[in-house]
């Protein structure tokens, strides 16, 4: 039995009077009383360790996930922030936290035995009973809190919220239901395992020595005595000699107890042992049932068998398959009876259409989200996402972004230290409060007129010093760029998608007929976000690009820095590459004529 004690009633919804706020008259959803094996369940969630494990690990995760009401507006479901059909869902179990306590115990009672109960008594005390804790004699419904069974009045509300047996929807259904066979196979491994090291300790068997066998008589031992016992003492007392210490360090640790006997006694020794072959497999055999049982548990089997990167440490986040196929079923259990004898008609003539509200569950919490923020920050740096669906995806908050000022200063900053042109770039050092005296004597530079400060009269500019900006703007003038520069950047471009289609193709990826695809070809055809990034395809794809570049153009690190984001943005967007597209490509760079 399971109780939540409500210290702090919230403060009803607007039109929410008299007691227990408009909550319906006791009834229940639909009782059918305990059966054999859910005491049997409950039984083997005491002692079995593995049960218990899988049991608390679904209502924790359960926990987790919050309980909104939300109403159907034209098919899409609108949750409720405010007003009284939120705060009536706020007063369910008296808190956000009642309820994760709740949801905790029901997701328990759900896996162990396939139903629970909630319960609101006349003090306003919400609990949550396991089955059993609820019966039903003569009409009359009785709950046992732990203080003895007392029957339920009219101003008590009851819920009975159960998994449904597909043959017989009134009785409930849970996943250890089918497999009781499997529990009682691992309980009585363990008891045999048991067992056995009670018999071992108790006792290593008994040792038959014949008759034959003559010991001398050790010191302090009747000579009379059988020689059995003679050997026994003498045994005993050289193994706990060197045991306990004695005789550390010399021979008689090593030398073995030497025993003189007649050849054909000596095969006659017998050691009579109270374990039997079992005990080689009973190890082996209760990890097959243990992996049994974690495949019956309707819960990932990684839960309970474990795998390399999911430990208790992440345990809370669960990957979309796991909460789709495991845990909203259940959720969606306990959202429908609040719905239906709770929330309905707790709102009943306060709100229009009360039949158009529903609990839904929000499992958010519980979700693992992938991380993007490699992905984000390349779609970013190539002007395809937006600022705050990269702060989103990098785990930052929206108030983390850099006022005007911040974005200012960090502009000239990368302007002063970026690709740009010399006049740019001493302006933005200028404004740094970097001067570094490059300008002339009466010579002014600026970006334009409005950014002056000062008050001589612009002169005309001295030439600048020659460098790669200049170098660039000269040839793109001249018209130095060639076709053989473009014809060299497109075999580039198709040797870098071959490497990548060949990463790209694992076993997963064949299988899915990825490989009947040319290799330069296959990134436009992957499916799914898994298998390697952009980044990772096209590590090592422009290594032999500056010899190749070399002979054509004095910017070969421009030229492969173009080529490099051309080619993650195909990839990225799985669009086609085309001679026309890599030339717009270097002429929006001013790397070709």
């Amino acid at each position: 039995m399971m109780a939540v004690r409500k210290t702090a009633r919230p403060s009803p919804p607007n039109g929410f009077v008299a007691s227990a706020a408009r909550l319906p008259e006791k009834g229940l959803t639909r009782y059918h009383g305990s059966e054999q094996w859910m005491e049997e369940g409950w039984r083997y969630y005491d002692t079995v360790g593995e049960l218990r494990y899988v049991a608390n690990w679904v209502g924790n995760v359960m926990s987790r996930a919050v309980l909104k009401a939300a109403v159907n507006d034209g098919g899409a479901m609108r949750v409720a922030e405010e007003g009284p059909v939120a705060e009536a869902m706020e007063a369910y179990f008296g808190s956000l936290e009642g309820q994760a306590a709740m949801l905790q115990a029901t997701g328990i009672n759900l896996t162990v035995a396939g139903e629970g109960y909630h319960i609101m008594t006349e003090d306003e005390e919400w609990h949550t009973l396991s089955s059993g804790r609820v019966t039903q004699q003569q009409g009359t419904l009785y709950a046992d809190f732990g203080d003895g069974r007392r029957p339920l009045t009219k101003k008590e509300l009851c819920i009975r919220v159960w998994v449904p047996h597909p043959r017989d929807p009134i009785a409930a259904d849970s996943p250890v239901r089918s497999n009781l066979s499997t529990l009682r196979e691992i309980t009585r491994l363990n008891q045999h395992i048991s067992a056995q090291l009670d018999s071992r300790l108790a006792g290593s068997g008994i040792l038959f020595i014949p008759s034959e066998i003559q010991f001398a008589a050790p010191e302090g031992v009747d000579p009379q005595a059988n020689q059995a016992d003679a050997f026994m003492q003498v045994l005993g007392e050289t193994m706990l000699s060197a045991i306990q210490g004695g005789q550390r360090g010399t021979a008689a640790e090593v030398v073995p107890l030497v025993v003189t006997a007649p050849g054909e006694a000596l095969d006659k020794v017998q050691h009579l042992t109270f374990w039997s072959p079992l005990d080689a497999a009973v190890l082996q055999m209760r990890d097959s049932a243990v992996k049994h049982l974690a495949l019956g548990l309707d819960t990932p089997p990684e839960v309970l068998m474990g795998v390399a990167d999911a430990n208790h440490w992440n345990a809370w986040l669960v990957d979309e398959a796991a909460v789709k196929s495991h845990l909203e079923p259940r959720l969606q259990v306990v959202s429908a009876a609040v719905t239906t004898k709770y929330l309905r008609p707790a709102i009943q003539g306060i709100v229009p259409n009360p039949e158009d509200w529903h609990v839904v569950a929000d499992t958010s919490a519980i979700r693992l989200r992938p991380d993007l923020s490699t992905q984000a920050i390349d779609l970013y740096d190539r002007g395809e996402l937006s600022g705050d669906a990269l702060r989103r995806e990098t785990g930052f908050e929206p108030e983390d972004t850099p006022d005007q000022t911040e974005f200012v200063l960090w502009l000239l900053r990368k302007t002063a230290t970026g690709q740009t042109t010399p006049e740019a770039t001493m302006e933005a050092l200028r404004r740094l409060g970097a001067d570094l005296g490059l300008a002339g004597e009466g010579e002014t530079v600026g970006i334009n007129d409005a950014t002056r400060t000062d008050t001589e009269p612009q002169t005309t500019p001295r030439e600048p010093r020659i460098g790669r900006a200049i170098r660039r703007q000269e040839r793109v003038a001249e018209g130095r760029e060639s076709a053989a520069l473009l014809a060299a950047c497109n075999a580039l471009v198709y040797r870098a998608l071959e490497r990548a289609g060949n990463k790209m193709c694992d076993a997963k990826a064949k299988a899915n007929g990825l490989g009947e695809y040319p290799a330069h070809e296959r990134y436009m055809h992957r499916t799914g976000t898994s298998g390697p990034s952009s980044v990772t395809c096209l590590q090592g794809a422009w290594d032999t690009a500056t010899p190749v570049l070399g002979a054509f153009t004095e910017e070969t690190s421009d030229v492969i820095s173009v080529l490099d984001s051309y080619t993650a943005t195909l990839i990225g967007t799985k669009a086609e590459h085309s001679v026309d597209r890599l030339r717009r490509a270097l002429r929006a760079a001013e790397l070709m004529a």
